[in-house]
Order: C-alpha cells, then sequence, then structure tokens
C-alpha cells in the first residue's frame, strides 16, 4: 500500500501518526503531540508542516496531501484552493491578499473578487462571478426560474431551495437569508426543517454532518456515535475527549458537560436531618447520642457529651467563634477571614488576589478587609470600589480595518475614518507626547506614522520588515518597539526610525503580539505557546506563562493596577495576572469566536474579533455586559484606547549626559533611570 506517489513500501514493522493518517516505519521514536511525524520517522514542529521549507528531509511535510490553508474562522481547504475566486472559506479569508491580473474591458467583465469573466456570461442568471455579491447578475432583466428553484430578490439568480436559509449569501444580496422568509418557510414531507428555517433532505438527519448551522438535524436523539475508548469521557452531545481533560476549567466537550458540578465535586457523605452523622460516616438516630452505648461503633457519638468544650479556649483552639454542639464544637471566623485546613485556624482572606474585581484600581489588603484606592488621574466613586478618569478628555477607540484607519467612541455611537489606502496595516500605536499615530503595513513591509490631525504622513521604517506584527510604542524613552514573525525577532529604533537594532531572538512561530510596562512583554505561538518578558534593553528574557495557552494573541497592560491582559484565538478566551503571570483569573472562558488584539480603559476591555467581524467591550474582571460596538467588512486587526491616561508619565528620565550619535540608548533597569547604550546602525 504505498502512500503518497514518492513513498515505497517497506517490510518490517509500521504504525500511524499525525491523527492515524500516515503509515511510518517504526524505528523506535514517537513524536510527541505537537510535532508532526515526518514519513522518513523525524519529528519537527506542527508550525513547520507546509511553509514552504523542507524540514523533513523528505520533503513529506510540503505535499499537497499534508498541507491545507487554515481560514479566518477555522475551517481548513486544501493549500491550492488560495487565490482561485472561490470564497471556500466561507470567510472568504483564502482570497485575502491575492493579486490578479487585469481583465480585458473589451472582452471580458470585472468581478469584485477579481475573477475575469467573458462579458457573454453577464446576466446569464448564473452566478460566474462567485464573489457573494454576484456582481455580475445585477442590473439584468427579469427572468423566470425553473420547477425547484427560487429567484433572489435584487439579483437576476436562480438558485435551489435548499440553499434557502442555509447561512450562505447565495443570492449576493441576502434576500436567501432574510429573517423574514426564513421564519415563514414551509418544508416538503421529504425535508427536514433547521431552526434556521433552512429545508434540508430528510436523509441529511444523523448522518454524522451538521448540515444545520447548530447541528439540529444532529441531535434528534436518533444519532448514533461510535463508542468511546476506555480512556475517554463520552460528552452529552456524543463527543470523546481524554479523561486528563475531565474538571479542568476548560470546555473541552463544547457542551460544558465535562465540567459538570456533580462531576467536578465529591460532596461530603450527610446524614437524614433527624439522624447524626458518626466520625466513622455511619448515621444514626438523634436519639441514639449520649446515651452511654456505642450506637456509632467509633463511640463519637459518645465523647464530649455534657462538656461545652467552648467555655475553656484552650480545648477548642478555635481563633474566633466557638459553637458548641453536643458531642463536640465547631470552629467559624469572622468576615474576611478564612477557616484552615486544621478547621481552628483563622487565616486572612487576601481580597485583592482573590477575588481582585473588589476594586476598580488598585486594592491595599488589610486585616480582615481591604482599601480600594485610584491611580494619578482618577477619583473614586461614592461605592468606594470603582474610579472614573477625571479629566476633560473623552477616551476613544483607534483600531486598523486591513485597508483602513478608523476611530469610534467608546460606546460605537460614532464611528469614522482616519485614514484608508493602506495594503494590510496589522498593528498601532499612538505616542500621547507628539500626538501621532504608528502603525506597520504588512503588505508594503513599512512602519509609518502620522499626526492625529492627518498631517504629515512619513515611513520611518522601509527595509528589513517582512513580516512585522506587533508594534509598541514607548513614550517615555521615545522608542519604538515591534516583532517581525519571519526574522523572528524583537527589534527596537528611534521614534523617526534612526539607530534600529534587534534586541532578542525567538523561536519560528506565528502571530505575536507586544506592549510595554517598564518592561517588554509579548505573545509567542511557538512550538508551546509562551508569554515572554524582557528589559528593555533585551536582557533578562524570561518565560512568565507557559500554560494553558494555545494561540496567544492580543496582550496589553492596565497600567491602573499593573495586571496583564491576553487573548488566546485558539482556546476563545480573555485572561489577566500580575505582571509576573501568577494569579491568573478569566474575563471571558471558551465563549469568544477568534480574539485577536485588545486594550483597556476604566472598568472596560475592549477587544477584535476575527471570526465575527466585530469590535466589542465587556467589563475587564468578569465580562459582564458584554456587547458589540461595531461590524465590521474587513477583519478587525489591532485596536487601542486614546486618552493621556493610556500612556501615564510618572517621574520623567532624564539622561544627563548626551549619547554619541552612533549609540541607541534604551532603559536598562525598571526601577530607574539606568541606561544601557548599544552599538547599531543607522
Amino acid at each position: 500500500m504505498p502512500l503518497y506517489g514518492a513513498a515505497r513500501w517497506h517490510s518490517g514493522r509500521w504504525y500511524l501518526a499525525n491523527g492515524n493518517k500516515h503509515c511510518i516505519t517504526d524505528n523506535g521514536t514517537r513524536c510527541e503531540g505537537v510535532q508532526f511525524t515526518c514519513l522518513n520517522g523525524r519529528c519537527i514542529s506542527e508550525r513547520w508542516k507546509c511553509d514552504n521549507d523542507n524540514d523533513c528531509g523528505d520533503g513529506s511535510d510540503e505535499l499537497e496531501s499534508v498541507c491545507a490553508f487554515t481560514c479566518g474562522n477555522g475551517r481548513c481547504v486544501p493549500y491550492h484552493y488560495r487565490c482561485d475566486h472561490y470564497n471556500d472559506c466561507g470567510d472568504n479569508s483564502d482570497e485575502a491578499g491575492c493579486l490578479f491580473r487585469t481583465c480585458d474591458s473589451n472582452t471580458e467583465f470585472a468581478c469584485n473578487n477579481g475573477r475575469c469573466i467573458s462579458l457573454d456570461y453577464v446576466c446569464n442568471g448564473v452566478n460566474n462571478c462567485y464573489d457573494n455579491g454576484t456582481t455580475d447578475e445585477r442590473n439584468c432583466p427579469d427572468r423566470t426560474c425553473q420547477s425547484g428553484f427560487t429567484k433572489c430578490q435584487n439579483t437576476n439568480i436562480c438558485i435551489p431551495r435548499t440553499y434557502l436559509c442555509d447561512g450562505d449569501n447565495d443570492c449576493g444580496d441576502m434576500s436567501d437569508e432574510s429573517p423574514t422568509h426564513c421564519v415563514s418557510l414551509t418544508c416538503t414531507s421529504s425535508e427536514f426543517r433547521c431552526t434556521s428555517g433552512r429545508c434540508i433532505p430528510r436523509a441529511w438527519i444523523c448522518d454524522g454532518d451538521a448540515d444545520c448551522s447548530d447541528a439540529y438535524d444532529e441531535h434528534q436523539n436518533c444519532c448514533v456515535y461510535p463508542p468511546c475508548q476506555q480512556y475517554q469521557f463520552t460528552c452529552q452531545n456524543g463527543r470523546c475527549i481524554s479523561k486528563a481533560y475531565l474538571c479542568d476549567g476548560d470546555n473541552d466537550c463544547g457542551d460544558l458537560s465535562d465540567e459538570l458540578e456533580h462531576l467536578c465535586t465529591t460532596p461530603e457523605a450527610t446524614c437524614p436531618p433527624h439522624q447524626f452523622k458518626c466520625d466513622n460516616g455511619n448515621c444514626i438516630e438523634m436519639m441514639q447520642i449520649c446515651n452511654h452505648l456505642d450506637d456509632c461503633g467509633d463511640n463519637s457519638d459518645e465523647k464530649g457529651c455534657g462538656i461545652n468544650e467552648c467555655n475553656d479556649p484552650s480545648i477548642s483552639g478555635c481563633d474566633h467563634n466557638c459553637t458548641d454542639t453536643q458531642t463536640s464544637f465547631y470552629c467559624t471566623c469572622l468576615p474576611g477571614y478564612k477557616l484552615m485546613s486544621d478547621k481552628k485556624t483563622c487565616d486572612d482572606i487576601d481580597e485583592c488576589n482573590e477575588t481582585p474585581s473588589v476594586c476598580s484600581q488598585m486594592c491595599e489588603n488589610t486585616a480582615g478587609s481591604y482599601i480600594c484606592k485610584c491611580a494619578r488621574g482618577y477619583i473614586r466613586e461614592p461605592d468606594g470600589k470603582r474610579c472614573r478618569q477625571n479629566s476633560d478628555i473623552s477616551p476613544y477607540l483607534i483600531f486598523s480595518n486591513r485597508y483602513y484607519l478608523r476611530n469610534m467612541t467608546a460606546d460605537g455611537q460614532s464611528y469614522s475614518l482616519i485614514l484608508q489606502g493602506l495594503g494590510l496595516a496589522v498593528a498601532l500605536d499612538f505616542d500621547r507626547v507628539e500626538k501621532r499615530l504608528y502603525w506597520i503595513d504588512l503588505e508594503r513591509q513599512v512602519i509609518e506614522r502620522m499626526f492625529l490631525n492627518g498631517t504629515n504622513k512619513e515611513t520611518v521604517i522601509n527595509s528589513n520588515l517582512p513580516a512585522g506584527e506587533g508594534l509598541a510604542v514607548d513614550w517615555v524613552a521615545r522608542k519604538l518597539y515591534w516583532l517581525d514573525a519571519y526574522l523572528n525577532c524583537l527589534s527596537v529604533a528611534n521614534l523617526d526610525g534612526r539607530f534600529r537594532r534587534k534586541l532578542i531572538l525567538y523561536s519560528k512561530t506565528d502571530k505575536k503580539n507586544v506592549c510595554l510596562n517598564r518592561q517588554v512583554y509579548w505573545t509567542d505561538w511557538a512550538d508551546r505557546a509562551y508569554i515572554g518578558r524582557v528589559g528593555m534593553d533585551g536582557t533578562n528574557k524570561t518565560v512568565i506563562i507557559s500554560t494553558k495557552l494555545s494561540w496567544p494573541n492580543g496582550i496589553t497592560i492596565d497600567y491602573t493596577n499593573d495586571k496583564l491582559y491576553w487573548s488566546d484565538a485558539h482556546l476563545s478566551y480573555i485572561e489577566f495576572s500580575d505582571l509576573e503571570g501568577q494569579h491568573r483569573h478569566t474575563v471571558f472562558d471558551g465563549t469568544l469566536p477568534h480574539p485577536f488584539a485588545l486594550t483597556i480603559f476604566e472598568d472596560t476591555v475592549f477587544w477584535t474579533d476575527w471570526n465575527t467581524r466585530t469590535v466589542e467591550k465587556g467589563n475587564k474582571y468578569n465580562g459582564l455586559g458584554r456587547m458589540v460596538l461595531v461590524n465590521t467588512t474587513h477583519r478587525p486587526f489591532d485596536i487601542h484606547v486614546y486618552h493621556p491616561y493610556r500612556q501615564p508619565i510618572g517621574e520623567q528620565i532624564v539622561i544627563e549626559s548626551t549619547p554619541v550619535p552612533i549609540y541607541l540608548c534604551l532603559q536598562a533597569n525598571e526601577m530607574g533611570p539606568l541606561f544601557h547604550c548599544l552599538r547599531t546602525y543607522r
């Protein structure tokens, strides 16, 4: 049984690898779960597969049957579907950034997706453009559809009835997905009606494919799923997951059935209300307590009878409160304290770390309580917990939207254009001091800037920037930091682009982002994803978070309380921790389709989502009040809140002596004005 055209059959032992898809000659080694197994048995990072490099040595990591294109919505399609004029992904991400030839206006029609079709195909009742805008079938003479087809409302297209209400814009004008039409749509006796209104053949019910958008056709109490293995847990939706994933806080099943309370907690054995629980777990009647008989079998029903242990602290040992019972006693603690494992000692609850949402910004723990404080420039609300900014400057959002930079009020009511005509604006930041915007244009491979009023647009980095990603402005030391996925490095330069230098190199990886707070923090997908930290001069590189990460994308800092926030696009969450990566807390857990970038202001976290193409917001501690601020045509990328308080300035750091122009001086100590000067190049 040959595998692919280049593989030969060998005698000996074989084993299945890569999700039981490939037969590999058994050489006694096995690759780890995060690795790809080459046909020659070599192990490489899964990230190195299909990157146009022969990492395996035998080319098996670049075979067409191995490679697939990952769409923005998570769907996988063959890589040769890229730039074929078809929206194979469903979100058009397989057609994004493609370069197509110019159509001949004399003989061809130019579709919105870049396809060139013959003028004879225009207004023929068929969507020959396949651009979900049906540009070749607009403004056409009226036509009559044949039996079994339905006429679209605003285009010249006739589509099969099965295309109605299926979630796809087959008409191009969304008339086949109209909520009013889908609610009233009636299916025939040979069809099954989805909750969306779509009619599908009854033969599609329980066939293992989710033909309805909500998989309603696969939840009809008639579906038989393959039984799970002994080492697996069977979810309520029929999915099989490893038992090791039970009760780990992650929604691995997709329906939360692996995190149900009865699975994750073992209730303490209790007795009926009219019975007494013995120390050995037995239950006896209340009248049998203190009757001078060992009814329990361990004498626990007779010990302490007639003795009030609470009267003698040396017996009870309770730190705070003591309550006497017939045979014993129990201890409780005052508010703000918790009972320790010895059931006697009371220890202070550190509300600031255990429940950080008790304070909007700074929290100071005290014995049995806590005090909320506000950062400079903020005032405390009458509730004593929340803080609000004390200035006459209203915050607003700035975000990149592929070809555009846009701004929007924090409530989403006002939405306007800052700059257009960009290639692919993937990252941005601002400088409060000079009131400038900085951004990376990935398509043009440059870093540019301009004043907020739209004047003096200029390029600051125009070379050796093949795949720029994260961007951060050091508004105090007046430096610009950025990441490059191709060069795999963190670089720094002056704000005008001079004295550029590479600070650190990291692993071969994918998407990353970066933020600053006296040190540089960045996200890295890597072989094993992590969040790293390094001094602003490139020293003391360390990993601060390396668990429960898959695709960490966005990263930002709440400067009012020194909390580090990040989003994970694969695990679909937003979390935060302190700046050491400790005391992690979850804001959104597994409910966000594909969060990309995020930012913070006051009590709100704002983020962009690739799959829904939205800008959203919610409470920065618990996610409450989640709402969509705007839906965008193109994927929104980076996002920032523009307000002076998002770039707080404390004591100004002053360089006492003027550095020699051929040196780049970077802050080397997060606690004080110590600088490290590096020889660099112009």
